[in-house]
Protein backbone atom coordinates (compact mmCIF):
# COMPACT_ATOMS: atom_id res chain seq x y z
CA UNK A 1 0.00 0.00 0.00
CA UNK A 2 1.00 3.52 -1.16
CA UNK A 3 1.85 6.28 1.59
CA UNK A 4 0.06 9.73 1.51
CA UNK A 5 2.25 12.77 2.20
CA UNK A 6 0.75 15.23 4.65
CA UNK A 7 1.11 17.90 1.81
CA UNK A 8 -0.79 15.79 -0.26
CA UNK A 9 -3.51 15.16 2.19
CA UNK A 10 -3.62 18.85 2.81
CA UNK A 11 -4.05 20.12 -0.81
CA UNK A 12 -6.68 17.16 -0.94
CA UNK A 13 -8.83 18.19 1.43
CA UNK A 14 -8.86 21.91 0.62
CA UNK A 15 -9.75 20.81 -2.96
CA UNK A 16 -12.54 18.70 -1.45
CA UNK A 17 -13.22 21.67 1.40
CA UNK A 18 -13.42 24.49 -1.84
CA UNK A 19 -15.44 22.32 -3.90
CA UNK A 20 -18.27 21.52 -0.97
CA UNK A 21 -18.40 25.26 -0.38
CA UNK A 22 -18.30 26.03 -4.21
CA UNK A 23 -21.39 23.89 -4.44
CA UNK A 24 -23.14 25.44 -1.60
CA UNK A 25 -22.53 28.46 -3.12
CA UNK A 26 -23.86 27.44 -6.49
CA UNK A 27 -26.99 26.19 -4.42
CA UNK A 28 -27.96 29.33 -2.32
CA UNK A 29 -26.50 32.27 -4.58
CA UNK A 30 -29.44 32.61 -6.76
CA UNK A 31 -31.95 32.26 -3.77
CA UNK A 32 -30.21 34.96 -2.13
CA UNK A 33 -29.64 37.26 -4.95
CA UNK A 34 -33.76 37.10 -5.52
CA UNK A 35 -34.59 37.62 -2.06
CA UNK A 36 -32.58 40.97 -2.25
CA UNK A 37 -33.81 41.78 -5.59
CA UNK A 38 -38.02 41.41 -3.82
CA UNK A 39 -37.32 42.79 -1.00
CA UNK A 40 -38.87 45.52 0.21
CA UNK A 41 -38.09 49.00 0.29
CA UNK A 42 -35.23 47.83 -1.87
CA UNK A 43 -33.93 51.34 -4.46
CA UNK A 44 -34.96 50.53 -7.65
CA UNK A 45 -31.23 50.65 -8.23
CA UNK A 46 -30.09 48.78 -6.39
CA UNK A 47 -32.94 46.19 -7.92
CA UNK A 48 -31.66 47.00 -11.49
CA UNK A 49 -27.66 46.02 -10.00
CA UNK A 50 -28.83 43.04 -8.30
CA UNK A 51 -30.95 41.81 -11.37
CA UNK A 52 -27.26 42.36 -13.45
CA UNK A 53 -25.21 40.22 -10.52
CA UNK A 54 -27.67 37.21 -10.98
CA UNK A 55 -27.53 36.66 -14.61
CA UNK A 56 -24.38 37.00 -14.91
CA UNK A 57 -24.17 34.44 -12.27
CA UNK A 58 -26.63 32.14 -13.96
CA UNK A 59 -25.11 32.43 -17.30
CA UNK A 60 -21.65 31.29 -15.67
CA UNK A 61 -23.65 28.35 -13.57
CA UNK A 62 -22.60 25.68 -15.76
CA UNK A 63 -18.63 26.33 -16.36
CA UNK A 64 -18.69 27.26 -12.36
CA UNK A 65 -20.55 23.87 -11.83
CA UNK A 66 -17.60 21.62 -13.61
CA UNK A 67 -14.93 23.83 -11.86
CA UNK A 68 -16.22 22.79 -8.68
CA UNK A 69 -16.88 19.18 -9.41
CA UNK A 70 -13.62 19.03 -10.99
CA UNK A 71 -12.02 20.17 -7.65
CA UNK A 72 -14.30 17.95 -5.74
CA UNK A 73 -12.65 14.98 -8.35
CA UNK A 74 -9.30 15.85 -7.48
CA UNK A 75 -9.46 16.43 -3.98
CA UNK A 76 -11.16 12.39 -3.44
CA UNK A 77 -8.67 11.35 -6.03
CA UNK A 78 -5.57 13.11 -4.76
CA UNK A 79 -6.56 11.09 -1.28
CA UNK A 80 -6.50 8.14 -2.92
CA UNK A 81 -3.26 8.88 -4.56
CA UNK A 82 -4.81 8.29 -8.28
CA UNK A 83 -2.65 9.43 -11.25
CA UNK A 84 -5.83 10.72 -13.21
CA UNK A 85 -6.19 13.19 -10.29
CA UNK A 86 -2.32 14.37 -10.62
CA UNK A 87 -2.82 15.21 -14.10
CA UNK A 88 -6.24 16.73 -13.72
CA UNK A 89 -5.04 19.10 -10.90
CA UNK A 90 -2.01 19.97 -13.06
CA UNK A 91 -4.00 20.55 -16.08
CA UNK A 92 -6.66 22.61 -14.49
CA UNK A 93 -3.54 24.85 -12.58
CA UNK A 94 -2.23 25.61 -15.96
CA UNK A 95 -5.69 26.66 -17.08
CA UNK A 96 -6.26 28.77 -14.38
CA UNK A 97 -3.51 30.40 -15.41
CA UNK A 98 -4.62 30.92 -18.65
CA UNK A 99 -7.92 32.38 -17.37
CA UNK A 100 -6.22 34.37 -14.83
CA UNK A 101 -3.76 36.13 -17.19
CA UNK A 102 -6.46 36.19 -20.69
CA UNK A 103 -9.19 37.85 -17.71
CA UNK A 104 -6.40 40.61 -16.65
CA UNK A 105 -5.57 41.09 -20.52
CA UNK A 106 -9.58 41.13 -21.23
CA UNK A 107 -11.29 42.89 -18.26
CA UNK A 108 -9.55 46.34 -18.45
CA UNK A 109 -9.62 46.82 -14.83
CA UNK A 110 -6.09 47.70 -14.38
CA UNK A 111 -6.93 50.73 -16.65
CA UNK A 112 -9.58 51.92 -14.83
CA UNK A 113 -6.94 52.55 -11.62
CA UNK A 114 -8.02 53.23 -8.07
CA UNK A 115 -9.51 50.46 -5.66
CA UNK A 116 -10.68 48.10 -8.64
CA UNK A 117 -7.00 47.94 -10.29
CA UNK A 118 -5.67 46.94 -6.58
CA UNK A 119 -8.20 44.29 -6.24
CA UNK A 120 -7.58 42.82 -9.34
CA UNK A 121 -3.75 43.01 -8.55
CA UNK A 122 -4.28 41.38 -5.41
CA UNK A 123 -6.33 38.78 -6.99
CA UNK A 124 -4.17 37.89 -9.91
CA UNK A 125 -1.19 38.08 -7.51
CA UNK A 126 -2.76 35.40 -5.22
CA UNK A 127 -4.28 33.19 -8.12
CA UNK A 128 -0.75 33.20 -9.79
CA UNK A 129 0.95 32.66 -6.64
CA UNK A 130 -1.30 29.48 -6.06
CA UNK A 131 -1.06 27.82 -9.21
CA UNK A 132 3.18 28.38 -8.73
CA UNK A 133 2.49 26.49 -5.31
CA UNK A 134 0.76 23.90 -6.89
CA UNK A 135 2.45 22.92 -10.04
CA UNK A 136 5.96 23.56 -7.50
CA UNK A 137 5.14 21.21 -4.74
CA UNK A 138 2.98 18.63 -7.32
CA UNK A 139 6.24 17.80 -9.44
CA UNK A 140 8.46 17.13 -7.11
CA UNK A 141 10.12 14.18 -6.99
CA UNK A 142 9.33 13.07 -3.13
CA UNK A 143 5.09 14.10 -4.48
CA UNK A 144 5.32 12.71 -8.23
CA UNK A 145 6.11 8.87 -7.06
CA UNK A 146 3.30 8.55 -4.58
CA UNK A 147 1.23 8.54 -7.65
CA UNK A 148 2.96 6.25 -9.73
CA UNK A 149 1.38 2.70 -10.58
CA UNK A 150 2.74 -0.53 -8.50
CA UNK A 151 2.67 -3.76 -9.73
CA UNK A 152 -0.82 -5.24 -8.75
CA UNK A 153 -2.63 -1.94 -7.92
CA UNK A 154 -5.88 -0.92 -9.48
CA UNK A 155 -4.94 2.46 -10.58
Amino acid sequence: MKQRSVGVTVFAVLFIIGGVLGLISLLATPTLLRSAIEAPRIETQAQTQLKTVLQTFESRMGISAVQVLAGLAVGVGLLMLQIWAWWLLLALTGLNVILTLFGVATSGALATGGTSAVVTIFAVVFSLAWSGLIAWFFTRPSVKVQFRKTVGSSQ
